[in-house]
């Protein structure tokens, strides 16, 4: 458990440092919080507040039954909490979601899950191959 914890904050620095390019600005983690082996968040924002993500990787059952409203999934998931970029439209969010997929380890975390808050973010995350849980402003996507 220690190795995959040391993996993500190495990927998750790796991903500031890629978002920075992106965004030709300063994108830094902001805050970073440990729970022992149950849960990692890890916020990255830009200097200018065109960037704001908060990332949480989920590593117990209990929590995973009520993320997924009540469907069984035994393995980790990660949540999206909150994941802001401006300007929209012009894809820097799919840049965006596709650089944060890409330094997730293989085979980890099994499915990542968010809420959306409105029609515009439902129709982003459904262009991007997210299922929505029925009845619930919750979506999923399993990774493998």
């Amino acid at each position: 458990m220690e190795k995959k914890k040391d993996e993500i904050i190495k990927n998750m620095k790796r991903l500031a440092e890629k978002l920075k390019e992106l965004f030709e600005e300063d994108v830094k983690i902001t805050s970073m919080s440990i729970d022992g082996s149950k849960k990692w968040q890890f916020k990255i924002g830009s200097e200018t507040g065109r960037l704001e993500l908060d990332i949480w990787f989920y590593n117990i059952q209990e929590t995973l039954d009520y993320l997924i409203m009540g469907q069984k999934n035994s393995e980790p998931v990660v949540r999206i909490n909150w994941f802001e970029v401006n300007p929209q439209r012009i894809g820097l969010g799919t840049k965006t979601y596709n650089e944060f997929i890409s330094i997730l380890p293989d085979k980890v975390f099994r499915s990542v899950i968010l809420d959306f808050n409105d029609e515009s973010s439902r129709e982003f995350w459904l262009s991007l191959g997210f299922n929505q849980i029925k009845g619930y402003a919750r979506m999923y996507k399993d990774l493998y």
